[in-house]
């Protein structure tokens, strides 16, 4: 088996380039974009795990350590986007599963 990286461009449907060619047997990719790729090529792809992925990929914010008030501003805008239901909206608009919405939770 070979293992062969896609270059990173701005288009992440790029990834799947090599399935549809013949020169891949597989490609590995965020939840949202295969779900969308396949949903535009049914017949010429499965996906697998998406009811039941083995890992969610985390995603973050970097600052620098000292900077407590940046990190403080980012966790209240990140509890207020929870509270009034716009990260749960986001997720559904995007088809995005997260920890809360997960049938494995």
């Amino acid at each position: 088996m070979t293992i062969e990286p896609v270059p990173a461009t701005t288009d992440n449907m790029q990834i799947f380039a090599p399935l549809l060619a013949g020169r891949a047997d597989a490609a590995v990719s965020d939840e949202a974009n295969a779900v969308r790729f396949a949903s535009e090529h049914p017949t010429q792809v499965d996906l697998l795990w998406v009811d039941s992925p083995p890992a969610f990929m985390p995603a973050g914010f970097a600052l620098r350590p000292s900077d407590s008030r940046g990190a403080e501003f980012l966790n209240v805008c990140l509890r207020n986007l929870r509270a009034v239901g716009y990260l749960d909206a986001l997720a559904r608009k995007y088809k995005v599963r997260t920890l809360a919405n997960s049938p494995n939770r």
